[in-house]
């Protein structure tokens, strides 16, 4: 029996998907602001994050399920080279031809611990973890007015403007 590290409505989450996702957040932020990685309060606060970032993903599958929403095949393929559109360059900006990309790609599911099958699978309950969103939140959400909006933005830009003059 593995061990979890969270139970949501009786699902559990279990330690390595929460380590796989976790090292994943940690890679994505040691690669973009290595200097922040440093600070152990952010690494606490990544991890932090990746485990509320997990109940709140079961928590929307787990709605999804009961509004009985699907996720489509051609939808996970879409999200798969969406994804694998990521890897036609390498860390230099040069372009890589369709294999080299590939092995890039799997070389990444290598190291976050997953195959294939649990990538599409993750992918399959982000989707579906979207859908609720737009289907249940977004739907539901009434944009401000215009005027609101630009009342807003003024008052944004001149308190940047007053902080701008005071340094």
């Amino acid at each position: 029996m593995e061990d979890t590290v969270a139970v949501v409505n009786g699902s559990p989450i279990l330690l390595s998907e929460y380590q796989k996702e976790a090292a994943t957040a940690l890679d994505y932020w040691s690669r973009t602001n290595p200097a922040a990685m440093a600070d152990p309060a952010n690494v606490r606060k990544i991890r932090e994050g990746t485990l509320e970032e997990l109940i709140t993903r079961d928590l929307l599958v787990q709605e999804g399920a009961k509004l009985k929403l699907k996720v489509r095949e051609r939808e996970i393929e879409n999200a798969v080279d969406e994804i694998k559109a990521r890897f036609k360059k390498d860390e230099n900006g040069k372009d890589l031809d369709e294999v080299a990309a590939d092995a890039a790609f799997r070389t990444q599911l290598k190291t976050e611990g997953i195959d294939l099958g649990q990538f599409r699978e993750r992918l399959s309950r982000q989707i579906m973890a979207r859908k609720v969103i737009d289907e249940q939140v977004k739907a539901k959400t009434v944009p401000p007015p215009e005027q609101d909006v630009k009342e807003y933005f003024d008052k944004i830009k001149g308190y940047i403007a007053s902080k701008s003059t005071e340094a």
